[in-house]
């Protein structure tokens, strides 16, 4: 059967170097993250599978979409949110956003989606931070719903 979407390139993409971040409190972590972009006849879609960044390293890439996770965004800081969407979602130029890594795993996907335990996650939290810049950017923001299609580039041209 042939595909009815054209033939989409997967390759991986971006790579985090691994990463020196200190908080306010002192803390230190190093951490790796990755991104991929798919691209597609339709548009471009780049699956930030990480609530981290390196500042900089999505400089001079574009996306149409990006899945963005939030896992663990609702306990940083407000500036580290801005941040992070400032580094992922402003420098792609991304007019939507899937959020991603928000739901509770521990849950089997024979049920609708909830969000994580407030004692693992605030996703409360992230969702007050990051909805009040989507809505200043004019970003479309979406939660995925368990095994239900989703068109992510649906609606938006190019």
């Amino acid at each position: 059967m042939r595909n009815p979407f054209g033939r989409p390139s997967l390759r991986p993409y971006l790579r985090h170097k691994q990463a020196r971040v200190s908080s306010p409190e002192g803390l230190t972590a190093h951490f790796h993250a990755y991104s991929v972009l798919v691209t597609h006849p339709r548009g471009r879609i780049l699956l930030h599978a990480s609530a981290n960044f390196r500042p900089g390293m999505l400089a001079g890439h574009s996306a149409d979409v990006v899945d963005l996770s939030i896992g663990a965004l609702g306990g940083q800081s407000p500036d580290l949110v801005q941040r992070y969407w400032d580094e992922v979602v402003r420098t792609t130029g991304a007019r939507r956003v899937v959020l991603t890594h928000w739901d509770d795993f521990f849950t089997g996907l024979d049920r609708p989606l909830r969000p994580m335990p407030r004692f693992a996650d605030r996703v409360d939290v992230a969702l007050e931070r990051l909805l009040p810049l989507a809505r200043q950017d004019g970003v479309d923001v979406r939660l995925p719903v368990a095994w239900q299609p989703a068109g992510p580039l649906d609606g938006l041209t190019r």
